[in-house]
């Protein structure tokens, strides 16, 4: 893999612990919506009407997503203080600016362009000189390798 490739994967760690941390969320609030909410089965076949199961198996798997969530809580700030030590160690204000407005704010690359007084290719050169200007070290490349064995 290419050095700019490694330090933009890097950049997009955090993103990442994100939308799988929502994705979490969203599943936790459907489970809940489930047990709360339970759709009507109509069926002719006898069964048991266990509620104290069903909300056992409930609370145990709402457990296990909600302690899922919290570490990638916990991943995601420590990943976002470990992007802005990486990018406050630049010396261009302009390449710092792009980057936070790329990678920590998720801002598309239109509305990156909108908000500097430069135009789109001038933009993409500052971004990739802010790529090669920001130092990775190896504790940087094993958050890169962790979220590929994930």
């Amino acid at each position: 893999m290419k050095d700019r490739e490694k330090k933009k994967r890097f950049l997009r760690s955090y993103r990442n612990i994100i939308s799988e941390k929502n994705r979490l969320q969203i599943k936790a609030d459907e489970l809940r919506l489930n047990i709360i909410l339970p759709s009507v089965r109509y069926s002719d076949m006898p069964s048991a009407h266990n509620i104290e199961d069903r909300m056992a198996n409930y609370v145990a798997e709402h457990d296990k997503l909600i302690t899922k969530i919290l570490i990638l809580s916990q991943e995601a700030k420590n990943c976002l203080d470990l992007i802005h030590d990486r990018i406050s160690e630049l010396t261009d204000d302009y390449e710092k600016e792009i980057l936070e407005k790329r990678y920590i704010q998720r801002r598309s690359w239109g509305k990156i362009i909108a908000d500097t007084p430069y135009e789109s290719a001038q933009v993409f050169r500052i971004h990739n000189k802010a790529l090669d200007n920001l130092r990775l070290d190896k504790s940087d490349i094993q958050v890169i390798l962790s979220l590929d064995n994930e």
